[in-house]
């Protein structure tokens, strides 16, 4: 079996594909959609989902007695990605007080085990509106969950579910793409919350939820591998009546690789767990795992038994400081190599990054130089506005040639 460093993993060769299938697809869906979203906003029932920041259900519903109130720093959330420990976790959510936030692959099986996912974030195109559909009749108007989406999913999907129900929408936001970062914007002003866009859905639910305020966020089933050869959980929908369950198959042997962790996994997921670090260093969220079996190991691990039992309380002690999750994302990403490089920073603070990718190959150090030279000549020619420049080459060179050979790269 290859190793995780044998491989070579560029964004660009997922971004190929990217751009070939689902970029169409969602220009399409944006054109056919618009007069659907606009009569939503007028009619003032849509929303934008960044008004959403620190509520917990939909403003025209009884909000829950039971939840304490929140405060900046006190407002859990649940993530729940694809891994098998979602099967373990799964049956303990029902007692979970706190906002889960899933894709719409989790949705049907998170009602199954008795906590209707607050917010079901949607973002692959593709998604059809089948795949929320297999639950008792009524169910998800009855709920309290909300459905997060853009413009470019397919209309079928847009309009299975009534903004009534609880629709909240942003924008995608693609810097290096016309189409998402102009076409879009002028097209959908009247949505103003965006989120750039990083690969997984994981990743944007985690953006989602730090935009929304939630802090701390605990990840459940997120281990991008397959810990004992299963990469997926178990997914339970409504039939006949019942409630069934659909066994994932075997992942295909063939693919797999060894991660840097000794577990099998796939490219793509090592990609996948690159682009959640990606997120996390821009963020800089507290992130705790609930899983140690898979290949996200670098934040504080809490059991999801625990987590439950405190409600995600008092686990301050775990919290690390912004410099530790700087330095631990960092050396994450460089496993993958991709580094953040520092471009100005806010007056709240924040850091504007500019991700680059380490080429393979013998010249790869003479490449970074130059993409560094022409940034520098970037920045120079549009400095940012209202934020303090910080842009460093040769610091940022140094960075990464020593953060690269700290984590076994060979230069």
């Amino acid at each position: 079996m290859l190793k995780e460093t044998d491989i070579p993993l560029s964004s660009q060769q997922y971004n190929v594909v990217t751009d070939a299938t689902l970029q169409p697809l969602e220009i399409k869906n944006a054109f056919h959609n618009f007069q659907q979203i606009k009569s939503e906003f007028d009619s003032g029932i849509a929303i934008d989902a960044y008004t959403q920041k620190l509520k917990y259900t939909d403003p025209k519903r009884a909000p829950k007695d039971d939840y304490p109130t929140p405060t900046e720093t006190t407002v859990p959330c649940i993530i729940v990605g694809s891994g098998i420990t979602l099967d373990k976790a799964g049956p303990l959510l029902k007692d979970w007080d706190y906002p889960i936030i899933t894709s719409s692959s989790h949705a049907t099986t998170l009602a199954y085990y008795g906590h209707d996912p607050e917010m079901i974030f949607v973002l692959d195109p593709k998604t059809r509106k089948a795949e929320l559909e297999p639950v008792p009749p009524l169910y998800w108007e009855r709920s309290d969950s909300n459905i997060v989406v853009h413009p470019g999913l397919y209309p079928e999907l847009i309009n299975a579910w009534p903004a009534e129900w609880g629709k909240m929408y942003f924008r995608e936001v693609n810097p290096a793409k016309e189409f998402y970062y102009k076409t879009l914007a002028i097209a959908y002003d009247f949505i103003t919350t965006f989120m750039f866009l990083f690969s997984s859905a994981t990743s944007g639910q985690v953006g989602l939820a730090h935009m929304l305020g939630y802090n701390p966020l605990f990840l459940v089933g997120c281990e991008f591998g397959a810990p004992g050869l299963k990469d997926r959980f178990t997914r339970y929908f409504y039939e006949g009546g019942d409630w069934r369950a659909e066994q994932p198959p075997d992942p295909p042997k063939s693919q797999l690789v060894e991660s840097i962790y000794g577990v099998p996994t796939y490219p793509i997921l090592i990609h996948y767990r690159r682009a959640l670090a990606a997120v996390w260093r821009c963020d800089m969220p507290q992130l705790i795992q609930t899983s140690n079996i898979g290949n996200f190991r670098e934040c504080p691990y809490v059991p999801i038994e625990e987590i439950v039992e405190c409600q995600g309380m008092g686990l301050e002690s775990v919290y690390w400081t912004k410099d530790h999750i700087k330095e631990i994302s960092d050396r994450l990403m460089a496993h993958g190599k991709m580094f953040a490089v520092p471009l100005a920073r806010r007056p709240d603070g924040k850091e504007a990054l500019r991700f680059l990718e380490l080429d393979s190959g013998p010249d790869c150090i003479q490449k970074m130089e130059r993409y560094l030279d022409a940034l520098e000549q970037l920045v120079q020619k549009n400095p940012p506005e209202d934020a303090e420049l910080i842009f460093d080459k040769a610091k940022s060179m140094d960075y990464i040639k020593r953060l690269y050979k700290e984590v076994g790269g060979a230069l």
